[in-house]
C-alpha cells in the first residue's frame, strides 16, 4: 500500500516503531516482549521483499526505543542482509548528557559496524516537551519534559549539538502540541527534521 502509492515520493520508510518495548499487558505472559529480535528480523526481511517489488529505490530503516544494546545485538545476530538500509533509534533521555548520547552512539556504531559496516544510523524520533498544557498529555511527567520553553529549547539545541558531535547523526524532532516548535498552534505536522 504505502510503498506502492508513495514509493516514488519517499526516500525512507521506517518499519514498525519501538518494537523492543512492545510488551504483553495481561497474564499469564504479562511483560513478555511480543516482538523479540528474531520476529522483528523476519518481518524486516519479508517487508523488504514486498517493498522492493513495488518501490525498489525506497530505503528501509528499523526503529528501536532508546539505545538498547542487548536488543540491537540480538537483532543483528539475525540475517538482515538486504533487509534494512538504515538503523533507527529513538534516543529519549533526560538530557543529551544523561546518559551521553555521543558515547551511546559511539558504542552503537561499533556494534552495527561489526555486522553491517557503514550502515546509516538515525535518531528517528526524539523530543523534549514543555509543560504548557498540563493535563492534555499523559507524557507530561516523563523526564524528557521541561518546566519552561527556555529549558526545552536549550535541550533541543544541546541535542542537535550532540548529534553533530556524534558524527552528524540525523535526528527527527517529534513535536507534540505542547512543544516550542509547534507552528501556529494548529499545525498537524508532527515531525520536523533538524538536519
Amino acid at each position: 500500500g504505502v510503498a506502492a502509492g508513495l514509493g516514488d515520493s519517499m526516500d525512507w520508510m521506517q518499519v514498525l516503531n519501538e518494537v523492543n518495548i512492545w510488551r504483553k499487558g495481561d497474564a499469564p505472559d504479562k511483560g513478555r516482549n511480543v516482538m523479540p529480535p528474531e520476529l522483528y528480523a523476519r518481518i524486516l526481511r519479508e517487508v523488504a521483499v514486498a517493498v522492493r517489488a513495488v518501490a525498489p529505490r525506497l530505503r528501509l530503516a528499523t526503529s528501536i526505543n532508546g539505545v538498547d544494546f542487548e536488543y540491537t545485538s540480538l537483532l543483528f545476530a539475525q540475517d538482515l542482509a538486504g533487509a534494512v538500509d538504515g538503523f533507527g533509534v529513538n534516543a529519549y533521555r533526560r538530557s543529551p548528557e544523561d546518559p551521553s548520547v555521543v558515547d551511546d552512539y559511539a558504542r552503537l556504531r561499533v556494534l552495527i559496524d561489526r555486522h553491517r559496516p557503514g550502515l546509516p544510523l538515525f535518531n528517528t524520533e526524539q523530543y523534549f516537551g514543555a509543560r504548557l498544557r498540563v493535563g492534555r498529555s499523559t507524557e507530561s511527567e516523563w523526564e524528557n519534559w521541561c518546566d519552561s520553553e527556555a529549558e526545552q529549547g536549550a535541550r533541543m539545541l544541546q541535542t542537535w549539538l550532540h548529534h553533530a558531535a556524534a558524527g552528524n547523526v540525523p535526528f527527527a524532532s517529534m513535536i507534540p502540541e505542547e512543544t516550542v516548535y509547534r507552528l501556529g498552534d494548529a499545525d498537524p505536522v508532527r515531525h520536523y527534521f533538524v538536519f
